[in-house]
Formats: C-alpha cells, structure tokens, sequence
C-alpha cells in the first residue's frame, strides 16, 4: 500500500467528516527501521503546490492534495477533540490510545523513536516496557 498514490489514504484527513469516529494519530509500520515514524502531521498538512514545489527546506509539504488546505485546520482541531476524550467515544475504534499519549505529554519524536527501537529490537531481545530512560528525547 503506498500512501502517496492512493487518494483515498493520501487524504486520510478528509475521511474525518465521514461521521464514523475521529482518528488521533497515525502511525506507519514497516519492516525496516526507517519506515517507522509517527507520521500524523504529513496527513494534516497539504502539499505546497500541485507540482509538488519544493519548499526552501527541501519539503513538499504534507501529504494530502492542495484542494483539501483549508480544512486542515478543522481537521486538526477534530484530532485534538480525540486525544483529549478520556471515554474514547469520539474515535472511530473506541480506543482510548490516543488520550493516553496525550496524557503522557508523547510526542510525534517520542513515538517515533520508539516505533525505531521497536524494530529495531525485534527478534533479538526479550519483551520490554517503556520508561523514562527509554524515551529520547526525555519527556517532562
């Protein structure tokens, strides 16, 4: 499955006005280390122009299409609305996953970092739990 080509998941965000749930995050799993990353602000951002123009970072900007740029905000304000429900009524799964992170003051680094070590340590190590030493940089 590859994001970028497929419209319906490149504009993930857009699906939030379907009225089946909010999402609060997004995760990309992979098999490798580099395909891990917390990549939820690529879904609420807009790319910056249709012909994919680099931008003076060397970013195209977000994933979704240029049409959908003035509703980010609104989306990002329903994702908020998710991460901060403590009932999980608002998600589409009912989860309560995403008020946890939000709760522990995780950030797109922090989970990213520890999708990376994740995979990173797959296989080679027994089970382990994340704590403070583990989350780089250090929450506080």
């Amino acid at each position: 499955w590859m994001a970028p080509f497929d419209p319906s998941a490149r504009n993930f965000a857009v699906r939030l006005e379907e009225g089946i749930g909010f999402w609060s995050g997004i995760v990309a799993v992979g098999n490798d280390v580099a395909s891990c990353e917390c990549v939820t602000e690529e879904y609420l951002t807009a790319v910056h122009s249709l012909n994919n123009d680099k931008d003076v970072d060397g970013s195209v900007g977000g994933r979704a299409d240029l049409e959908f740029a003035p509703k980010m905000k609104e989306y990002r304000h329903l994702v908020q609305q998710a991460r901060l429900d403590s009932t999980g009524t608002l998600c589409q799964a009912r989860t309560v996953n995403g008020h946890i992170l939000e709760r522990a003051k995780f950030t797109d680094e922090h989970m990213t970092f520890i999708l990376q070590r994740a995979v990173s340590d797959f296989g080679t190590k027994h089970w382990w739990e994340v704590g403070d030493d583990d989350v780089v940089p250090r929450l506080e």
